[in-house]
C-alpha cells in the first residue's frame, strides 16, 4: 500500500498493476509476492506497451524525472518498513528480493 502513495503515474497503467499475492506459508517461512505488472498486468494507453515492459525499468531508472512518484517505488516503502526490524532478517529478505528475476 505504501508503494501506491509514490509509484510514478502518467497514465496509472503502471499504479494499476499492482498485486500482492495470497501468503504462502511453509513450515516457518511465509513467503508473500508482490509488484507491479505480473499478473495484473495493464496496456499503457500512450505506448500500447504492458507495464510487464516497463515495470522494472521505470523502478530502477534513478536518472528519470516523474512529476508524481519516483524511481525505488517499491524499494522504498519496503527499505523503511524494514529498518526497525533484525539486521538478519531485513538483510535476509534484501536479499531474496535482489535475486527475483522481475522481468
Amino acid at each position: 500500500a505504501a508503494s501506491q502513495g509514490i509509484v510514478p503515474v502518467d497514465t496509472a497503467a503502471l499504479k494499476s498493476s499492482c498485486y500482492v499475492a495470497e501468503p504462502v506459508r511453509e513450515g516457518d517461512t511465509i513467503e508473500v509476492v508482490l509488484g507491479y505488472g505480473g499478473p495484473a498486468a495493464q496496456i499503457n494507453p500512450k505506448t500500447g506497451q504492458s507495464t510487464d515492459a516497463y515495470a522494472v525499468f521505470v523502478h530502477e531508472n534513478l536518472e528519470v524525472f516523474h512529476p508524481h512518484g519516483s524511481a525505488k517505488y517499491l524499494s522504498l516503502p519496503f527499505d523503511q518498513a524494514t529498518q526497525g526490524m533484525s539486521g538478519r532478517i531485513a538483510d535476509a529478505m534484501s536479499i531474496d528480493l535482489a535475486g527475483k528475476d522481475m522481468g
